[in-house]
């Protein structure tokens, strides 16, 4: 395998902020304890990300500070479990005093009694493969899972397929090494974090809302698709309807004022000869900004392999770097039911998801022409001809990227479900990273 651009050491080493490092045996290693680690760096993280965006003489580096001295003495205290859980106490009456923030008192509660109660934070893996796993590869490997932020529900299709594969990984991970998913979670989070110099959802809505660049979707063929809302707004408001010519759909143009470019400036009345179809000066779309630089993702493929490659029994499937997140690129859909002619009322919910999957499946995949509509019909057996037409049309097409508002309005949801409402899930603690919150608890 070839060697990942920087590990780092993990025996004897000086501890650097931002950096998880265990100095307990990870087969000795309880929940409670990882609990505090992971805390430990998140606030670290978040005091580097403060200083660097607001300046280190800004007004939230006292409250990091302070948030710092009050983690370093409960893990000084790891064997003394009631100790923390005092502190926990002590903090969250005095958040409670304050109206102030809770979350961190409870915290330091549930990893005092996790201590307590000895529950171990790796089971499956040996001390040694475990510890690099959890101080060097896993967090190498987390861009593989920024998708993981985003609830499912909310993805458009190409963002969920990816989405669902990082879920098949990180649940490999988690039941291959025996661990819990919130720490899986928090080790990722923390290294996002400290590489975007914000939290993960903060990075995917501003993506979504700053996109300038007007594409409105990408065919198969490498030229600019219209959208459906382009297509309706130049076509009286309807879609051009689908025909079947020679085995081969094609899309019938009502009218010729159907965009031939969604950033093309109006033409002028024309006589002869007939140029209509001809763009005159277009404005060329702004190309995307990738994600992830190219050796950031070879670097987390690579670690991703070696972790899998630890774990036994482990089948996750063949994976590459074009499985992991693109975001402008990956908020586009398939198609979408309102935008469809055929009528799908014949498809119950489920039908109707399972039909949108399929899709994108041959989407993503740039499955062969003539394979796309045996396929359909094979996963979707209560789908008609005329929508088997249909959706092997939209498959032929292309991804159709979310337009500027559409964007805007998806990346708008997902920063509002930044804010911590949570009551001590390591996961969604002080979720607010990146120096936009005001220090881990009210103490």
């Amino acid at each position: 395998m070839p060697e990942i651009h920087y590990l780092g050491a993990t025996q004897n080493q000086t501890h650097l902020p931002g950096v998880l490092y265990i100095t307990t045996p990870v087969n000795n290693l309880t929940a409670g304890e990882l609990d505090l680690l992971l805390a430990k760096q998140r606030i670290e993280i978040e005091k580097q990300n403060s200083a660097t965006l607001a300046g280190v003489f800004n007004f939230q580096q006292d409250n990091y500070t302070q948030a710092l001295g009050v983690i370093q003495k409960c893990i000084a205290n790891i064997n003394n479990p009631d100790v923390i859980c005092g502190i926990g106490e002590n903090i969250e009456a005095i958040g409670k005093k304050k109206g102030g923030k809770t979350a961190a008192g409870k915290l330091l509660q549930k990893a005092g009694k996790g201590i307590k109660q000895g529950i171990k934070a790796i089971t499956k893996v040996a001390a040694a493969p475990a510890k690099l796993i959890l101080e060097v590869y896993l967090p190498k490997a987390s861009p593989a899972f920024l998708y993981l932020f985003v609830p499912e529900k909310d993805c458009p299709d190409v963002m969920k397929a990816k989405r669902k594969k990082a879920v098949k990984f990180k649940n490999a991970i988690v039941n291959g090494m025996g661990m819990q998913e919130k720490h899986f979670m928090a080790i990722v989070r923390n290294n996002l974090t400290k590489l975007l110099k914000q939290s993960p959802e903060s990075f995917i809505a501003a993506k979504l809302r700053n996109r300038q660049s007007g594409i409105s979707g990408i065919g198969k063929d490498g030229k600019q698709r219209s959208s459906k809302k382009q297509l309706r707004s130049k076509n009286g408001g309807k879609l051009p309807k689908l025909v079947k010519q020679q085995n081969k759909i094609v899309k019938v143009k009502a009218t010729a004022a159907v965009v031939k470019h969604s950033l093309a400036p109006a033409l002028a009345h024309r006589t002869t000869p007939d140029t209509s179809h001809v763009i005159l000066n277009p404005v060329a779309p702004k190309p995307t900004t990738p994600t992830f630089s190219n050796s950031l993702l070879q670097d987390a493929l690579q670690a991703l392999m070696f972790i899998l490659g630890k774990l036994k029994g482990q089948n996750t499937g063949a994976i590459n770097t074009k499985d992991f997140a693109d975001i402008e690129k990956d908020a586009a859909n398939a198609f979408e039911y309102k935008d469809m002619e055929e009528n799908y009322d014949n498809l119950n919910d489920a039908e109707k998801e399972n039909v949108k999957d399929t899709a994108t499946d041959l989407l993503v995949k740039n499955a062969p022409e003539n394979e796309v509509v045996t396929i359909l019909r094979t996963r979707n057996p209560k789908l008609t001809p005329q929508q088997v037409d249909e959706v092997a049309y939209e498959v032929k097409e292309g991804a159709e990227a979310l337009d500027v508002e559409e964007g805007y309005e998806l990346g708008t949801k997902i920063k509002k479900s930044v804010v911590d409402t949570t009551e001590g899930d390591l996961n969604k603690f002080e979720k607010t990273g990146g120096g936009t919150g005001t220090g881990a608890c009210s103490c």
